[in-house]
């Protein structure tokens, strides 16, 4: 897709702003050239939805795909984008959205990052569920394969990894960690939720 062509985007900018990390100022940015302006493009409103995604603003990701036209809707990578904002509102498994589309560059920086921050929440989210759990349903619940899993508990040293029993142990927090260590209720809802499904 041309990035010139329609809206006033300036995609050195847009790269740099990702190259950075800095997704709120990239947010703002993309706002800006979106709300109210009748030269948007679907490109433009791919990376934006995809910003909502990486910070988790579910609403506002699925305002942005309610006022879009019928005629941007017609894009492919901006369909894929809502996707998998999609899954995360019905909370459903949201992994298979992030990998079944051929991403063009920009839209694909941004992927990287979301499939990272997901990947977090789910570790976050599966420690304060289980104290033991099987590499299989970690996996899932993750998105992890498991050498990666492997790899990135080293740096959550209450997680033991047991290969013969092919299973983690999560130890309870640090003291000084402890004191969110209560999984809310909508959050353990939701865990379940898709363990529901993806045991289906």
């Amino acid at each position: 897709a041309d990035w010139r062509q329609g809206a006033k985007m300036d995609e050195e900018l847009v790269r740099g702003l990702v190259a950075e990390g800095s997704i709120d100022e990239l947010q703002h940015y993309l706002e800006k050239q979106d709300i109210g302006s009748t030269e948007s493009t679907p490109e433009l409103k791919t990376l934006l939805l995809l910003c909502y995604l990486i910070q988790h603003d579910l609403n506002s990701a699925r305002f942005l795909w309610k006022r879009t036209s019928t005629e941007h809707k017609q894009s492919t990578e901006l369909t894929a984008a809502w996707a998998i904002g999609q899954a995360l509102w019905t909370r459903q498994p949201f992994q298979e959205a992030l990998t079944a589309f051929a991403w063009t560059s920009l839209p694909q920086a941004l992927i990287t990052v979301l499939t990272d921050r997901l990947q977090q929440r789910q570790l976050d989210l599966v420690e304060k569920a289980y104290s033991t759990i099987n590499e299989e349903r970690a996996v899932a619940l993750t998105g992890l394969p498991l050498d990666q899993l492997k790899a990135e508990i080293k740096s959550r040293s209450h997680w033991t990894h047991h290969p013969t029993e092919h299973h983690f142990e999560i130890a309870e927090p640090s003291v000084a960690n402890s004191s969110n260590t209560q999984l809310p209720e909508a959050q353990l809802t939701k865990l379940v939720q898709m363990v529901s499904q993806l045991e289906k």
